[in-house]
């Protein structure tokens, strides 16, 4: 439940969540014959969890990795089962998203130039293996429902392009080779997750994809300018943003990315409906985020399968 640095590669899920939640909230209202907007109480229970093996916090700042936020997990599931009780804690648990972004950091740091494809797939597996591991102790815990969020095509952002000296509509491409293994190799985690875990159910926002579709057809979404970023100094505005001599542009709404590496507001706006609802060209794999939501696990009392038994917050 820890907020990551925010890079192209991995563009953090808590702040695209942050922008459809007023999606999330008004699902729970509707509208009756006589216009008048009433309750229909529905509510939506939602953890989101990130982590990095080069940096498992923000910035070094704070030591969050995914063992301190599943101590966190177990701090507040314990809260719930005294506050609502054992079977309300439990459902609520059970019905729950658990929402991750994972990582993209590590493979913008990793040091490539003399990696073996071999190598990069030995580290790749490590990266999709964590996720797996955190999968299965929640499962284990009565979680049930998980979105996840595969890897940007972090070599086409402004600031691959200006540190790799690229033209107009290039990309890096030894920067999309992680990414494109990356989520080859997760689509392949959750299928086997769902031959050993009977009740798990997932969705995967195709970041990768739909970043590329608004940066190859910008109109659609609103943007003009998809190569430079809004704020920032050098050729594309790649670098140091609020540093030194900078140049900011007289409207972001306009720009796919704020600076170097970060999607400005309206750019994640329009990421945040094609997550939630999977857009007109489907960028959500398995199911949307808003069905996942919506799908009710009515039968929330504990049972064993394949040796994955629901468990108390306290154990």
């Amino acid at each position: 439940m820890g907020i990551l640095p925010f890079k192209p590669c991995h563009m953090v899920s808590v702040v695209i969540i942050s922008l459809f939640f007023d999606r999330i909230f008004a699902s729970s209202f509707h509208v009756d014959d006589d216009h008048h907007q009433t309750n229909n109480t529905t509510h939506f229970a939602l953890f989101v969890f990130g982590d990095s093996l080069y940096d498992p916090g923000n910035n070094n700042f704070l030591n969050l990795n995914l063992d301190i936020q599943q101590g966190f997990f177990k701090e507040v599931a314990s809260l719930l089962n005294q506050q609502l009780g054992d079977v309300e804690a439990k459902k609520l648990i059970r019905n729950a998203v658990y929402l991750s972004s994972i990582g993209g950091v590590d493979y913008w740091i990793f040091d490539s130039d003399n990696a073996t494809l071999s190598m990069k797939q030995d580290y790749v597996n490590i990266i999709v293996g964590n996720i797996t591991n955190w999968v299965k102790e929640i499962y284990d815990m009565g979680g049930r429902k998980f979105a996840f969020q595969n890897v940007a095509p972090c070599g086409c952002s402004p600031q691959a392009k200006q540190e790799n000296n690229l033209t107009i509509n290039e990309c890096y491409e030894e920067m999309l080779e992680f990414p494109k293994l990356h989520n080859n190799a997760f689509v392949n985690a959750t299928k086997e997750l769902e031959t050993q875990l009977p009740e798990f159910k997932y969705m995967i926002f195709d970041f990768y994809a739909a970043l590329l579709d608004m940066t190859s057809n910008p109109s659609k979404y609103g943007i003009k300018e998809v190569d430079i970023g809004c704020c920032g100094s050098g050729i594309y505005r790649g670098d140091d943003c609020g540093i030194g001599e900078y140049d900011l542009c007289s409207d972001p709404d306009e720009y796919l990315y704020f600076d170097g590496e970060h999607p400005t507001d309206h750019a994640c706006s329009e990421l945040a409906g094609l997550m939630w609802t999977g857009g007109r060209d489907d960028f959500t794999m398995s199911i949307s985020l808003k069905q996942l939501f919506e799908l009710e696990l009515e039968d929330y009392e504990t049972r064993n399968f394949s040796g994955h038994d629901g468990v108390s917050a306290d154990e």
